[in-house]
């Protein structure tokens, strides 16, 4: 009996504690992401998307973020994509970072499973005007693209809960 009033206590407790999300629908894929975020062209008049994200050579589709307006700091998500070549995605990684190394430091990388698709997983800084931010890259291959799966922040440590939940929701839609 004591073990089932616990329960019910602790219950409500834990529940309250799960962030709430919403989704994102793309053509491509889909993804939930925290309840307090937005999409960033709701956030930023300037913003664009189809640029190339982080002068990596890689198209900006989207981003979700944190902030309530320009200038806040926060965490951001974004999506780009890369139509696949020849070139495995190892080296398309070598390529991608290797010409911004000169401002990244504390580079590692493992390998990831993304809804069911595997890929590696970058995480280092990178100075970015005048800033040191921390990123987690994931990259995916699926159908004809590379994907970009981007996280940035002063510190990511702070958005663990809202990392998690977007990469567990992702999904691909089918080609």
């Amino acid at each position: 009996m004591k073990k089932l009033l616990l329960a019910l206590i602790l219950l409500p407790l834990l529940t309250s504690c799960a962030l709430k999300g919403q989704p994102y629908d793309y053509y491509t894929f889909s993804f939930t992401y925290p309840e307090s975020w937005s999409p960033m062209e709701e956030v930023s008049a300037t913003y664009k998307s189809g640029q190339d994200y982080f002068w990596m050579g890689i198209i900006e589709d989207l981003t979700v973020t944190s902030i309530k307006q320009d200038g806040e700091a926060g965490a951001y998500f974004s999506v780009a994509t890369l139509e696949q070549s020849d070139e495995p995605v190892a080296g398309i990684i070598d390529f991608m970072y290797a010409i911004n190394e000169e401002d990244m430091r504390n580079y590692s990388e493992r390998p990831i499973t993304v809804s069911g698709v595997n890929g590696m997983s970058a995480t280092f800084e990178r100075l970015w005007e005048g800033q040191w931010l921390q990123f987690h890259d994931v990259w995916l291959e699926y159908g004809p693209l590379v994907y970009l799966l981007s996280f940035h922040a002063a510190d990511l440590g702070d958005y663990e809960k809202e990392t998690d939940m977007i990469l567990e929701s992702f999904t691909f839609k089918a080609n």
